[in-house]
């Protein structure tokens, strides 16, 4: 659930006025610089992270995104000099315990006080009467994990507009640095060779072995695989540790197991 703080009609008003951030000078400067990019907390003065959590700011086409190991906060954004400003956004209704509550709110503080901006590369810092956060470009505190050489653990089937997961997905994907990749499909064992040209993946010669499952859903889920990855081209991108398959609107979703 999305709940809209402050007016829908303001934050719709932004929206179809502010197709970017602005500086004062268009999009040059540290605008230009912010996206597309995520930040990651490396570290808070004023309160003190949740153990366990970490504050995510996302810089995406004129749209912030933020989160704090709770809800998500969204919105167009905008810069005054070297002023942040977030006058509308949305802020999602999941239901946290009081610690991971009470960190959105400092978080939600510190973003709509208009926070001073600094960015050091690869750091950005956001600073506020009552608040200091310091963030580290994601790219580097949380590098994507290689293709080769990580045990990649099923994690969702992608079928058309609707992504289904977290039914024991028992199927998994590793591809050598030989060429060689092996495919375990959740009933079935599968070996041959594999090419990579950029995002495209090519597979030749992915044969199966062993006996179709006993479990009607679980071989459903094993016949998907298969038919993301048996026949043509296949595109692929990796973020931190999620690994995305397609093929057309079917598609596979991966989580580095190493």
């Amino acid at each position: 659930m999305m709940t809209t703080v402050r007016s829908g009609v303001a934050l719709a008003m932004m929206a179809s006025a502010c197709s970017g951030p602005a500086d004062g000078n268009g999009r040059a400067g540290l605008a230009a610089s912010l996206e597309p990019r995520t930040f990651v907390s490396e570290s808070v003065e004023g309160w003190t992270l949740v153990s366990g959590t970490e504050v995510r700011i996302s810089f995406v086409a004129g749209e912030l995104r933020a989160s704090a190991g709770c809800n998500s906060i969204s919105g167009p954004y905008s810069l005054e000099g070297d002023r942040l400003s977030l006058p509308g956004y949305g802020v999602t209704g999941m239901g946290c315990d009081p610690a991971r509550h009470a960190q959105d709110e400092r978080l939600r503080e510190l973003l709509s006080a208009k926070p001073v901006l600094e960015l050091s590369e690869p750091r950005l810092t956001m600073t506020s009467a009552s608040s200091k956060l310091v963030l580290l470009d994601r790219e580097v505190a949380h590098p994507d994990r290689p293709l080769v050489g990580t045990l990649w653990k099923g994690d969702a089937i992608i079928d058309g507009g609707s992504v289904s997961g977290g039914f024991g997905m028992a199927f998994s994907i590793e591809f050598g640095a030989d060429g060689q990749v092996t495919v375990d499909s959740g009933c079935e064992v599968g070996d041959g060779q594999y090419s990579v040209d950029g995002a495209t993946i090519a597979f030749s010669s992915l044969t199966y072995q062993g006996a179709p499952c006993t479990e009607p859903s679980v071989q459903t889920v094993a016949n998907k695989v298969m038919a993301v990855l048996d026949g043509g081209p296949v595109s692929h991108d990796i973020e931190e540790v999620t690994l995305r398959i397609t093929k057309g609107d079917r598609g596979l979703m991966f989580r580095a197991a190493n």
